[in-house]
């Protein structure tokens, strides 16, 4: 497998000039060793603002998450591209039904 590239993903750079705010970095590495202090932190910011970054680079388990991710995109990204319009046309979405099917 390659390395993990995320900016493979993101060919675009964030535009400048828009309102952003800071996250919380979380380390995945930290939680499943039990790191109290981690833990509280996840706590607490699922409190107030409910988004953070979970650093899953830090353990060998979110590294392969991480990796299988990419793989999936990238099988993914091959398949839609290669694919013809009129078998893409075959497949149906799903009616919408209420508020968390738009994600």
């Amino acid at each position: 497998m390659d390395t993990v590239s995320i900016e493979e993903f993101c060919p675009v750079p964030f535009p400048e000039g828009l309102p952003t705010i800071e996250l919380e970095r979380i380390s995945l590495n930290k939680l499943l060793n039990g790191d109290d202090v981690e833990a509280r932190k996840v706590f607490e910011t699922c409190t107030r603002t409910g988004f953070f970054y979970l650093n899953m680079s830090d353990h060998a388990k979110g590294r392969k998450m991480l990796e299988d991710t990419c793989m999936t995109c990238r099988v993914a990204k091959d398949v839609l591209t290669n694919l013809p319009m009129d078998e893409k046309r075959t497949y149906r979405t799903p009616p919408r039904v209420g508020v968390f099917d738009r994600g």
